[in-house]
């Protein structure tokens, strides 16, 4: 494959309902979008840091994928490109890992359009029919937070994901007894905190939310080392996330005891070819994985579900439709009854 062209799109995507954590409220954001050209085909990747969670700063990616596209350009002058050559190339960019997730996008999607090749084919994962998905409700309000909950139910999601540390325990722990009185108990109830608790309020607060039987509670602390000392006083399972620093902290961590699920942001940690066999090492050891985008557009959100389609363990994901004002609406993996269908493999 040849590279003709590139261009980078800054981008500032708006969201009508603000998604509100232990800490801040997310009403907007800037990402970029990356299109690598080849004559009258193209390929599109999103690059949408969080740095409010140690990301690299949007202008900074933008520089370094300014850098990158370059030399996929000058590169592509002298001979043909393909996906080994896109690692060699990108190999001193370990630092930029949101910048060489949008990357690889588009290489890739621009990469299948060129050659015969298929997602699936590329990164080794067998066919799945469907991936479940958990539904997320942000910090709110007791009852405005189980309306919610109920809304997400009747429209057949069997996962719930709602967001604590914000509101005082009693609050909380109303919101999980209506869930609890009036909503199946087979429905599965996930707590994330973004690690808004100290280790003596995480213990005191997750031994109270263990009485309505949660999957698992996600990030309560914000140190791997508070987790090591809250699972000296509770058995509820605990969910890393916000402390995955990179690809190299999760190999380092997953052995740990402490750790039961590792919530992994693929925008957040580079690329796929990267990605998927730390994913294989965890789910090796017995841990479990979940995948989850970073509120990101519609095309963000599709390498999201590809990473979730390499997961050997079926678990709900966070793949959820995230709505913005100046977006398009996503069809490109539509969710019904709490599920997404897969027909195929699209980046």
């Amino acid at each position: 494959m040849r590279i003709t062209g590139f261009s980078i799109q800054p981008v500032e995507l708006k969201y009508p309902a603000p998604v509100r954590i232990s800490h801040t409220v997310f009403a907007k954001r800037k990402i970029l979008y990356i299109y690598l050209y080849s004559v009258e085909k193209w390929g599109v990747g999103e690059v949408s840091p969080l740095t409010e969670f140690g990301a690299e700063d949007i202008a900074v990616a933008e520089k370094a994928a300014n850098e990158i596209c370059t030399l996929l350009l000058e590169r592509s002058k002298q001979t043909g490109l393909d996906t080994e050559s896109l690692f060699s190339i990108v190999e001193k960019y370990k630092t930029f890992p949101a910048t060489l997730s949008g990357i690889e996008q588009a290489f890739v999607q621009l990469y299948t359009k060129c050659v015969t090749a298929s997602v699936k084919e590329l990164y080794g994962f067998s066919h799945i029919e469907e991936l479940e998905v958990n539904a997320m409700i942000g910090a709110e309000e007791p009852e405005k937070a189980f309306a919610m909950c109920k809304e997400a139910w009747d429209n057949g999601y069997n996962t719930i994901k709602l967001k604590v540390g914000k509101y005082n325990l009693y609050n909380e722990l109303r919101l999980l007894s209506l869930i609890r009185e009036h909503i199946p108990e087979k429905v599965k109830i996930r707590l994330d905190a973004n690690g808004a608790f100290d280790v003596t309020e995480a213990v005191l607060r997750i031994k109270a939310y263990s009485e309505y039987k949660i999957e698992y509670i996600e990030q309560p602390v914000k140190k791997i080392a508070e987790f090591e000392k809250i699972r000296e006083h509770v058995d509820v399972p605990l969910a890393l996330d916000e402390s995955i620093s990179g690809l190299l902290f999760l190999e380092q961590t997953v052995n740990s005891t402490a750790v039961d699920y590792f919530v992994i942001k693929p925008a957040q940690l580079g690329m796929l070819r990267q990605i998927i066999p730390v994913i294989r090492s965890i789910e090796s050891e017995g841990k479990n994985v979940v995948i989850t985008h970073s509120l990101e557009s519609r095309i963000g959100r599709k390498k999201a579900v590809v990473c979730a389609l390499s997961c050997l363990f079926r678990s709900s994901h966070g793949l959820g439709i995230v709505a913005t004002k100046n977006g398009i609406p996503d069809d490109s993996y539509p969710i019904l009854n709490g599920r997404i269908g897969i027909k195929e493999a699209i980046l």
